[in-house]
């Protein structure tokens, strides 16, 4: 690992460190909102990270990638429960980083098996058996909202010199992520409570797709299948990712 990514990912650990008493249901929001739209904004902190003295504003220090990976790994662990079988449809979720072409799609998938979960929903758009959305699930959280937000204040005035946290802009960004993942957190848990799936395929472990494989692990189902994390390039690969799915749940075509 270069200085830039040595400092970046122990600014990352330090943040979850800062703000894991934040919790939202049980999750730990500090692992779940996206780190890297609440520092962008940050007007130089992405020129001085690069410099070796930027160690002197952290405290953790990763060497290693896999530092954070078991971090993760460890926290999942505190969370998940043991995986309970269900003979139910898988789902998609649907976003721009899922690129499972349609023959693939129609090959190893019954159609009548899949449901598609979209991320969006325009006003003119009605769910149906095979396609539903996130923000038919919604509820109020406006209550849990501001009582979270009182606790972010009382954690950054603690840390009222800290370089990135001072920075109005990062507490502005902290704020309305944190916000955005208790939504995410209570519509995820919704639909989960209220359609019977077997699993979920994921593209990426950001945004709305790592929510969703936390409250997936607390609520006993099969893990997750991320498709990035295969570089997924060609028919080939899709295939291979697909038949290991099968592998996984041990049936001759997914969701049957």
């Amino acid at each position: 690992m270069n200085t830039y990514t040595t400092n970046y990912w122990s600014l990352y650990l330090d943040f979850i460190e800062d703000f894991k008493e934040v919790i939202y249901r049980g999750y730990r929001l500090s692992y779940l909102v996206h780190f890297p739209s609440i520092i962008r904004p940050h007007g130089s902190l992405w020129k001085e990270i690069a410099q070796p003295d930027f160690t002197k504003r952290l405290t953790s220090r990763v060497t290693n990638r896999n530092q954070i990976q078991q971090l993760f790994s460890n926290y999942l662990d505190t969370i998940k429960v043991p995986f309970l079988s269900r003979k139910a449809p898988v789902a998609i979720l649907d976003d721009p980083l899922i690129r499972i072409p349609m023959t693939i799609i129609t090959k190893y998938f019954n159609r009548t098996h899949l449901i598609t979960i979209k991320t969006y929903k325009y006003p003119q758009d009605k769910a149906t058996k095979n396609q539903i959305y996130l923000q038919d699930y919604r509820t109020n959280t406006m209550q849990a909202k501001v009582k979270i937000q009182k606790q972010i204040d009382t954690i950054l005035k603690r840390f009222s010199s800290h370089y990135v946290y001072q920075d109005l802009s990062v507490r502005h960004m902290l704020k309305h992520k944190i916000a955005f993942v208790i939504n995410q957190i209570d519509m995820a848990e919704q639909l989960i409570k209220k359609i019977s799936l077997s699993t979920i395929i994921i593209s990426s472990p950001n945004h709305f797709g790592r929510v969703m494989a936390f409250v997936a692990a607390k609520k006993g189902f099969l893990p997750f299948v991320c498709n990035t994390a295969f570089l997924v390039m060609n028919l080939d690969s899709y295939q291979s990712l697909l038949l290991l799915m099968q592998s996984m749940v041990n049936l001759k075509k997914i969701g049957m």
